[in-house]
């Protein structure tokens, strides 16, 4: 089963809509597209096809047609148009796309066209669709049958809406003002006919009268004599002359009717003239009015977008605050676990200072004893076993003497003075680090300071901005009040302060205010980021301050490690002095006693040479200390200049902050007074704010209740106005076919003017003829009338 479509003609009384032209039913299967379309030669209307004869609709007009168990229908380039529930699909010349229709939708194609030669209008096709499904249930019906849908109308189609019908009632309102200029002249016409016709009849009322007079004038002359005669024609010129002096009084009545009249009529045309010049004014005034409404719209999205970006970067400023203390606090963390460093290095060398004193006391103790025990008593014997000297005495008692105990003091004395070393560059580098981490402080707390004049740019900015709002709300409220204030009726102004809170030209006062209000809150959040950012300075101040500190520390334990080693260094060179002078003195003992000691000079020997090494090493070392200790010194004398150049530095920026204090003090005596002023004028604003919220508050007091009931009532005024719109579409064309009437009637009856005011001059000239037959009657009959009437001259008897 193919699917169908049903057109049934459309009724107006049963919807309200203009007569249609008329077509016959229509049963389409749609198996296929069906073309919409005026009827030609080829092409003739039938039942069966969508072919209609009308002369608004196009050859190729639309096309309809079936697919996916949906229904659709699309304009093909007409001239006129295609409609669907009174939405039209395309502009005219161009094709639309595909419009989805169901069942129970209301299709016009074309518009009513009138024609200005024969003064006659063609009507249009419109429709309402009947779609069956190929298995014959009936299309739902789409919830666009409405002329316009409540919830789908947007902004746009209302203002056009409102447009149109502001054209509407200005087209009515012409029509009207010609109607009753049309009326009018149609009165005029009747009173000219009227009188046309009271003056005919008078004009037969006085040929009835004048024959009436005549024939009483020749009954009169025939019973009366001539004074009978005169007395009557005195009495008929009495009567005349009045009726020409009543006849004059009124004529005059008419002539001032007709000058008051014509007074009036132009007076109303000035009115008119002076109306339609205040319109145009109001009008201007209105598109003005919108325009500064827009831009006050511009440049609020534009502050807001301002705000945002400014926002933005707060926010990026926060980051990067945030991430500067997280630096920081590492940084902070690395000193701490340095500084604990030092002092386990310091503990580390103190510990071994207790051993170097502790191994000097021993060398100096040493050689006493060994000079003491050198001396054997007679008898004794020595005897040199590896590298220890055994000496026997009489009593055979054996005592041993260690050598090697005088090498390993002296490897630990030089592996201190390694450690010394190794700790004097630990102490140098650590010192570096120090000097690099209060540069890159100093670094930071420069950045702080341009961040914290950033923010003080961003607070002035944000005031002026403030102030500016402010300016801008009082030039809104002075314009409000002025145009509340111009002269309107009663009812406009008592709306307009009952609607006074709908009113949309105080909706960028109330945004201007709360943009305000905004822009406080970021100058008070700009000022908490900066003394935040004040803070951060005097925290890295005091980091700066502990660093220095930490390095003034650090170049005392320096020193300290410095005169430890230099020590050390003495110590060492006092221990190879008494090692040497031991071996100086066992060698003269020997020589002296004369033993046989031959070993005991082989090792002594190889004891020597190490020794001689030995003092190389400490010669070396004494040169390396002698390098170190001038670099101590040069480095000293670099930390004294740097201590100057940093004192100098001090002085030269404590006299340009004194200096910078003194225009700083003026800067803030004026920006005092300037905020004192300020403050003067914001608490007369916030005076004029709270007035104002004031009569806000109670307009929305007094409008609370009315709010819900104004809403209801305006979404029903949208209603109305929607089927005022319609109504007026179909009044339009009631009132285009009945000015084509009274334009029809008009023509007669300006046809009729012209016969009624040429009727006296046809009546004169039909009437004329008769006069003249009775003029050549009487000449013709006048003897015999004379006879018969006693009035022929007779000859008189003494003649005869």
């Amino acid at each position: 089963m193919t699917p169908k479509l049903q057109l049934p003609f459309w009724k107006a009384n049963h919807y309200g809509w203009p007569t249609s032209h008329p077509f016959q039913d229509r049963t389409l299967l749609l198996d296929h597209p069906v073309k919409i379309g005026r009827s030609v030669a080829r092409a003739r209307a039938n039942s069966i096809n969508a072919i209609f004869d009308c002369k608004v609709l196009s050859r190729n007009h639309a096309v309809i047609w079936y697919t996916d168990g949906k229904f659709y229908l699309q304009d093909t380039r007409s001239s006129n148009g295609t409609f669907v529930n009174n939405q039209r699909l395309s502009k005219s010349g161009e094709e639309s796309a595909p419009r989805e229709v169901s069942s129970g939708d209301i299709v016009q194609f074309g518009v009513d066209v009138l024609e200005s030669t024969r003064k006659v209008t063609h009507g249009c096709i419109i429709a309402n669709l009947k779609l069956y499904l190929p298995d014959g249930k009936e299309a739902k019906s789409s919830n666009s049958t409405a002329v316009i849908s409540s919830n789908t109308v947007h902004v746009e189609d209302l203002y056009e809406l409102h447009q149109y019908i502001q054209e509407a009632v200005q087209r009515e309102n012409l029509l009207e003002t010609k109607l009753l200029a049309l009326q009018e002249m149609f009165s005029t016409i009747k009173e000219a006919a009227n009188q046309g016709w009271k003056a005919l009849i008078c004009e037969d009322r006085l040929l009835t009268r004048v024959e009436a007079l005549e024939n009483q004038l020749i009954v009169y002359s025939k019973n009366h004599g001539e004074e009978k005669l005169k007395e009557e024609l005195m009495k008929l010129q009495e009567d005349k002359n009045q009726y020409q002096c009543t006849a004059k009084g009124f004529f005059k009545k008419v002539l001032e009717e007709k000058l008051e009249a014509v007074q009036k009529c132009q007076e109303a045309k000035r009115s008119l003239i002076n109306v339609e010049a205040q319109y145009n004014n109001l009008n201007e005034e209105l598109v003005k009015s919108r325009e500064h409404v827009l831009d006050l719209a511009q440049r609020l999205s534009a502050q807001i977008a301002r705000n945002e970006d400014f926002e933005l970067k707060i926010q990026e400023i926060e980051e990067q605050h945030k991430d500067a203390l997280s630096r920081l606090e590492s940084r902070n963390r690395e000193l701490e676990e340095m500084l604990s460093r030092q002092h386990a290095t310091e503990a580390c060398l103190e510990k071994q200072l207790e051993v170097l004193r502790e191994a000097e006391n021993r060398t100096t103790a040493k050689p006493m004893s060994f000079e003491l025990e050198l001396k054997p008593s007679i008898g004794t014997e020595i005897q040199v076993d590896g590298n220890e000297i055994i000496c026997k005495d009489s009593n055979n008692d054996e005592h041993t003497y260690p050598l090697d105990r005088y090498n390993d003091d002296h490897r630990k004395n030089k592996e201190v003075v390694d450690l010394l070393k190794a700790q004097l560059e630990l102490l140098d580098a650590e010192k570096m680090a120090r000097l690099q981490q209060i540069n890159s402080i100093e670094d930071n707390y420069e950045v702080y300071d341009m961040k914290q004049l950033e923010y003080e740019k961003e607070c002035q900015e944000v005031e002026v901005r403030i102030e500016n709002l402010e300016s801008q709300i009082r030039q809104k409220t002075i314009q409000q009040l002025s145009s509340d204030d111009s002269p309107f009726d009663g009812r406009e102004s008592n709306g307009r302060l009952v609607n006074g809170l709908n009113d949309p030209s105080l909706e960028p006062i109330i945004e201007c205010q709360i943009n305000k209000e905004d822009l406080k809150v970021l100058q008070s959040e700009i000022k908490n980021k900066s003394n935040a950012c004040e803070l951060s300075k005097s925290c890295l101040r005091e980091e700066l301050d502990q660093a220095k500190k930490n390095l003034s520390k650090l170049t005392e334990s320096y020193i300290i490690t410095q005169e430890n080693l230099s020590r050390a260094q003495k110590e060492l060179e006092d221990s190879s002095d008494s090692h040497i002078d031991n071996g100086k003195m066992l060698d003269e003992y020997s020589n002296d006693e004369k033993y046989p000691f031959h070993d005991y000079d082989l090792h002594n020997q190889n004891n020597i040479n190490n020794k001689s090494s030995e003092k190389e090493e400490v010669m070396t070392l004494k040169k390396s200390v002698i390098e170190s200790q001038q670099r101590e010194k040069q480095n000293k004398n670099e930390a004294e200049l740097k201590d100057k150049i940093v004192a100098l530095t001090t002085k030269l920026e404590s006299r340009a902050s004194a200096s910078e204090d003194n225009k700083l003090r003026e800067e803030l005596e004026e920006a005092k007074q300037e905020c004192v002023k300020s403050k003067g004028l914001i608490n007369v604003l916030e005076l004029e704010l709270m007035g104002l919220r004031e009569e806000c508050l109670q307009l929305r007091l007094v409008e609370s209740s009315s709010t819900k009931a104004e809403l209801s009532n305006q979404e029903a005024k949208v209603a109305a106005l929607e089927e005022k719109l319609i109504t007026l579409g179909t009044k339009y064309m009631e009132c285009n076919e009945e000015k084509a009437k009274i334009a029809r009637s008009l023509e007669s009856l300006q046809l009729d003017y012209q016969a009624i005011s040429h009727q006296k001059y046809f009546n004169l000239f039909f009437s004329l003829p008769c006069i003249l037959l009775l003029l050549a009657l009487t000449i013709a009959f006048y003897p015999t009338l004379s006879l018969y009437m006693g009035t022929a001259d007779q000859p008189d008897e003494q003649d005869t």
